[in-house]
């Protein structure tokens, strides 16, 4: 996508629109755009696959060299348009992890994070650095009392990862803002 200069006419910037969606769910990572990822929730695994062990553990998180924490094998899609990125939103959308209890019929059991990120350069002189931003936007489950939702099973467990999970991140929030 090209964007005009507003005082000479001429295009002079290129756009780049990439997009990607992630879910935390008992503490695993696991990406919304890639099928193989979702089925690993929802299938029955062969024990002892090699595959099966790697998935079902979720997606690596590590370091980079340019001190950004970075999702391995993560799907990050080009899009060239605003519905693009909005399909791919609502594809992710649908792939998230929900149950329903006593206080909610699509209670999400993880927290999910869609990223936008856009680049930009100048055409004229393509040895001109890559201007990068990022829009995250963050959907945390909401914390939940086992005594009001009437979770058992798996559900309960759910309910600990996910009240454990917001307590660690408001620690961090916390000590961030001393």
């Amino acid at each position: 996508m090209k964007k005009k200069d507003q005082t000479s006419g001429v295009a002079n910037r290129h756009y780049s629109v990439f997009c990607s969606f992630l879910q935390i769910y008992n503490e695993k990572v696991f990406d919304l755009l890639n099928s193989n990822s979702i089925n690993t929730l929802t299938s029955k695994k062969v024990a002892g696959s090699e595959s099966t062990k790697q998935m079902a553990g979720g997606l690596r998180i590590r370091w980079s060299k340019k001190d950004q924490f970075v999702v391995e094998n993560l799907y990050v899609f080009e899009c060239s348009t605003p519905a693009e990125a909005l399909e791919l939103f609502r594809l992710g959308s649908k792939n998230r992890v929900l149950a329903s209890h006593n206080l909610n019929d699509m209670s999400s059991r993880s927290h999910t994070i869609f990223c936008l990120t856009v680049e930009s350069q100048d055409i004229k002189n393509s040895l001109s650095s890559v201007t990068v931003s990022k829009l995250q936007l963050v959907d945390l489950a909401g914390s939940e009392k086992q005594g009001l939702t009437g979770t058992t099973g798996k559900q309960a467990k759910e309910s600990i990862d996910i009240n454990k999970s917001l307590m660690v991140l408001r620690k961090v929030i916390t000590a961030l803002t001393e």
